[in-house]
């Protein structure tokens, strides 16, 4: 694998991060206020817990789908760039 592609998917997967991060951070301020301490597991406990289908496919769209499409869409963005440069 070259260096380009290499730095592409660290590059993407730091924005997935961030973007999973991003999620949680505002989602948890959303549906839990007031609440400073809560980790994703937790968080993602609490929401399987109440047995409702809209949280847990809040928690599948969230915490799966969403850094999968950023860092799909980034790392996609980046190749491009590349390719065109080369």
């Amino acid at each position: 694998m070259s260096k380009s592609k290499m730095l592409a998917h660290l590059i993407a997967l730091l924005c997935a991060v961030l973007g999973f991060y991003l999620i949680y951070k505002i989602s948890c301020h959303l549906i839990l206020p007031g609440q400073k301490y809560v980790t994703p597991v937790l968080y993602a406990r609490w929401l399987w817990a109440t047995n409702d289908w809209f949280f847990r496919l809040l928690i599948v769209m969230n915490f799966f789908i969403k850094p999968f499409f950023i860092y799909y869409l980034i790392w996609n963005l980046l190749e491009l760039r590349f390719r065109k440069r080369h």
